[in-house]
C-alpha cells in the first residue's frame, strides 16, 4: 500500500509527488493526461509565462527547468498600452514607469510580494480606496491570472499579486519534455503511471480506499492519502461515480476561459523590437477581456506569435463568435503596433474541436459567488489541487497551494506516528 496516490494531468502533481518521495513517503503518481489528448503542450502551459521569486524552491526551479528550457524574457513584464510600452525592469523601465506616473505606493506594495510573498493589508486598504486612476496598475496585477473575474475597479478583494517584479520567463514546453518531467519524478523515487486511465474509485464511509488503473500496469492501487489535482469539470471525464464522489454538489462551472490564437506578423523594424512576451491593453477603463486584454507571446518561429485572450465560457466553442474576435484581435495589434500585418496561422483549438473532444478549460476562471458554494468531499485521506484551489492560475500559487497540502500531509503522519507510539507504550 503506497502512503500516498498523486492523480494529475499534465505535470500539476510532478512537484508534489516528488517532495513527497524527498520526506520519504511512498508516492505513486497516476499521469492521466492522455485523457485530454487534443490540447497542444502551449496549451498546458498557459498565458502567464513564468516569474522566479525567490521564495521558490530549488526543487520547483528544478521541476520546471528539467522538463523544458526557459527562456528570459530581458524587458520583464512589459505592457503595450496607448502612450506606448510600459516595461518593469528592463533597460527603459524608469522612463516608462515615470510617463505613466504608476503611482509610488501601487509599485511599493507589488514589488514588496514580487519579493517576500507577503500582503500588507493596510497598505492594500489604502490603495483600494485610492481612485482607479492612481490603483489600476495594482487592480491588474491582482486580476491578470486570478482564477476568480471581478471588474476592473473590485480586482483588489480578490487573491494576490502576480510577482511582476521578479525575473520574468517563457516555458518553451513539448510533450517530450512532458516524458522527461515524468522521468524526472522516477528518479526521485515516484512510481509513475503513464498514460493511465481511472477505471473506478472504491470508497468507505470515511475514506477513499484505492483506484482501479488501467495503463502499462493495470489493477487496484491502494493508499493511505490521495492528492485530486483536476478540477470537477475535468473530472467529469472519467466515470461519473468519480465525480459523484469527488463533487457532491456538482463541479464549478467557469464563467471566463482563456484561448489562445496564433498570428504571423509582418518582420519589420516595428516587430523586431517587440519583446517575447508583452500584454496590449487597449483601453484599461474597458473590461480587460476579449480583444482589450491580450496576451502575446512569441513561438519559437520568427515573427510568429501566439495571442491568448479572455472569453465567456459559453462563447468557446461558438466558431462565429471566435471568428469575429479573431478579426478584432488583428485589427487592435495592427494598430499598437504598426504595420505587423497580423496574418492568422491557427485558430484555437476550441475552434477546431467539438467541446466532447476537447473537455473543458485548462485555465478556468470561476465567479466568487459560485466559488463559495464549493463543497469538498467528506474525505479525511483525500487533498484537492485544482485550478479552483489557486488564487493564481500560474506556477508560483500552483506551488504554494502544494505546499500547504504537503504540510497536511506531513502533520498526518506525525499524528499517525504519535498514534502508534501511544498504542506501543500502552499494550503489554
Amino acid at each position: 500500500m503506497q502512503d500516498v496516490v498523486v492523480v494529475s494531468i499534465f505535470g500539476r502533481g510532478n512537484w508534489l509527488a516528488s517532495e513527497l518521495a524527498d520526506n520519504n513517503f511512498k508516492v505513486s503518481l497516476v499521469d492521466i493526461s492522455q485523457e485530454f489528448g487534443r490540447w497542444a503542450p502551449e496549451d498546458w502551459e498557459g498565458p502567464f509565462g513564468f516569474f522566479q521569486t525567490s521564495q521558490l524552491k530549488a526543487s520547483q526551479l528544478e521541476r520546471l527547468s528539467e522538463e523544458d528550457y526557459l527562456e528570459p524574457i530581458e524587458e520583464g513584464f512589459t505592457l503595450l498600452l496607448d502612450k506606448g510600452p510600459l516595461e518593469l525592469t528592463g533597460s527603459m523601465a524608469q522612463f516608462c514607469l515615470d510617463k505613466y506616473k504608476i503611482h509610488p505606493a501601487g509599485l511599493r506594495y507589488v514589488e514588496n510580494y514580487s519579493k517576500n510573498r507577503e500582503i500588507d493589508k493596510s497598505q492594500l486598504s489604502n490603495i483600494r480606496n485610492d481612485s482607479f486612476e492612481n490603483n489600476w496598475f495594482v487592480q491588474l496585477s491582482h486580476q491578470l491570472a486570478s482564477h476568480v473575474y471581478r471588474s476592473n475597479t473590485d480586482s483588489l478583494s480578490e487573491g494576490y499579486p502576480l510577482p511582476l517584479f521578479s525575473p520574468y520567463f517563457i516555458r518553451r514546453v513539448t510533450r517530450r519534455g512532458q516524458d522527461k518531467s515524468l522521468d524526472w519524478c522516477e528518479k526521485k523515487g515516484v512510481q509513475v503511471f503513464r498514460n493511465a486511465q481511472i477505471l473506478d474509485m472504491r470508497l468507505s464511509h470515511r475514506d477513499i480506499e484505492s483506484l482501479e488503473l488501467k495503463s502499462d500496469w493495470s489493477g487496484v492501487l491502494e493508499s493511505k492519502n490521495f492528492v485530486w489535482c483536476l478540477s470537477g469539470l475535468e473530472s467529469q471525464r472519467l466515470s461519473g461515480n468519480i465525480t459523484s464522489s469527488l463533487f457532491p454538489k456538482g463541479p464549478i462551472v467557469p464563467t471566463w476561459s482563456w484561448i489562445r490564437y496564433r498570428f504571423d506578423l509582418n518582420l519589420n523594424e516595428n516587430t523586431n523590437v517587440i519583446p517575447s512576451k508583452f500584454i496590449i491593453i487597449n483601453d484599461k477603463y474597458l473590461s480587460w477581456s476579449h480583444e482589450n486584454l491580450c496576451v502575446l507571446q512569441k513561438t519559437v518561429k520568427d515573427g510568429q506569435y501566439d495571442i491568448w485572450v479572455r472569453i465567456p465560457s459559453q462563447q468557446r466553442f461558438h466558431r462565429s463568435y471566435i471568428d469575429e474576435l479573431m478579426f478584432k484581435i488583428s485589427n487592435i495589434v495592427d494598430d499598437k503596433i504598426p504595420l505587423s500585418s497580423p496574418q492568422i496561422v491557427d485558430k484555437p483549438q476550441d475552434y477546431l474541436y467539438e467541446e466532447s473532444e476537447l473537455g473543458p478549460s485548462r485555465f478556468p476562471v470561476y465567479s466568487a459567488e459560485d466559488l463559495k458554494k464549493r463543497k469538498d468531499a467528506p474525505y479525511s485521506n483525500l487533498f484537492f489541487d485544482g485550478p479552483e484551489y489557486w488564487p493564481l492560475l500560474e506556477w508560483n500559487s500552483q506551488f504554494s497551494h502544494q505546499e500547504d497540502v504537503l504540510k497536511r500531509i506531513i502533520n498526518w503522519r506525525s499524528r499517525q506516528l504519535a498514534k502508534q507510539k501511544i498504542e506501543s507504550e500502552v499494550s503489554p
